[in-house]
């Protein structure tokens, strides 16, 4: 790894910090440096807040301010050149003379696209780009699935070691107690949680984090037939829940409770209307008709397949991804793989 990858992948790691407070922006990493030495670091914190690039150059201003125009700034995304909540992070870059920048990758967003680039060369700055690239690019994939304004979808799972969901109208637990411990760590890292109404009406989960410490995600159930009991944990008010339906006049008088309008046969919809509700990342726990569902429309990013030891020799048949594997690994016998969309 030569010295431009090592402060980009410095960048990476530090990106991850901010997780999904971002909300709907990307999680960028930044550092200024001086022959060698980090002077400056900056993260883009929490949506709305300064970007990374302004709080690395800014904390170097603090700290070192007769170094930062001699100093190369690494960044994970290309620089903003728009206004929005923040002014244009091209130009902090240009006021304060930093005469080297290392990008690790073009900016999707057609507002920027490369604008940034261009004229930061058009004012003789040293631009390299493309560094540690396809890194760069997993750490903005939930950026890259809002800008089509639908949330980051994962599909999760968990099936036998025979390649069964489990038995019709049953409960039936097939990962183990770590696995349950790391789900509800994901739950933690999401914005929603979904499952469909007949995972509902059989299991009657809580969906909430309660394994792990962090925030519980917004639940969501598509019911448009109005077959749940309003005495389902759902309708609890340990969290705010989302049911979608074709009738949001239907919706009852509970807190943390909102019905929105989706369609029933168009499950791109369902994306439409729980992105409007700010929701930007979602985590879909099945059942098996919603899984096949989304998988049959190709609108997901990520897989995440718990397989157990067990056998069941018959049942629910699970589901067969394509994709590409981006991680496995064995929590105490399950097994555990990552697959991503060829695209992602």
């Amino acid at each position: 790894m030569n010295s431009h990858e090592k402060f980009m992948a410095y960048c990476i790691n530090a990106a991850r910090k901010a997780g999904k407070a971002t909300q709907k922006n990307p999680m960028v990493g930044s550092v200024l440096v001086y022959k060698d030495m980090v002077i400056g670091e900056g993260i883009h914190e929490q949506y709305g807040q300064a970007h990374a690039e302004r709080n690395a150059i800014d904390r170097a201003l603090q700290n070192y301010p007769d170094l930062v125009q001699e100093s190369t700034l690494y960044v994970t995304l290309e620089p903003c050149f728009h206004q929005g909540n923040t002014p244009p992070c091209v130009q902090h870059i240009l006021k304060h003379n930093i005469q080297k920048v290392i990008i690790g990758t073009i900016d999707p967003n057609p507002l920027v696209g490369g604008k940034s680039i261009a004229l930061l060369k058009e004012k003789g700055i040293d631009v390299q780009y493309g560094i540690l690239q396809n890194e760069c690019k997993f750490l903005i994939r939930k950026f890259i699935a809002n800008l089509s304004h639908r949330p980051y979808i994962i599909l999760k799972y968990a099936q036998s070691y025979d390649g069964f969901l489990g038995q019709a109208d049953k409960q039936i637990w097939l990962s183990n107690q770590y696995s349950k411990i790391l789900v509800h760590k994901w739950r933690s890292e999401v914005d929603g949680i979904m499952v469909g109404t007949k995972t509902v009406l059989i299991d009657d989960p809580q969906l909430t984090t309660r394994e792990w410490p962090g925030d519980d995600p917004t639940r969501i159930v598509p019911d448009f037939k109005g077959r749940i009991s309003a005495s389902a944990n759902i309708y609890n008010s340990d969290t705010k829940t989302l049911i979608l339906t074709d009738d949001p006049s239907s919706a009852m008088n509970r807190k943390n409770v909102y019905f929105i309008k989706a369609e029933y046969q168009n499950i791109a919809s369902y994306w439409e209307s729980i992105f409007a509700e700010g929701i930007y990342s979602i985590l879909i726990e099945g059942g098996q008709k919603i899984i096949k569902s989304v998988l049959e429309s190709n609108l997901w990013d990520e897989a995440r397949i718990i397989t157990s030891p067990k056998r069941l020799k018959s049942g629910i048949k699970a589901p067969t991804i394509k994709g590409r594997l981006s991680q496995k690994q064995t929590l105490s016998g399950d097994i555990i793989h990552t697959i991503l969309q060829d695209s992602a």
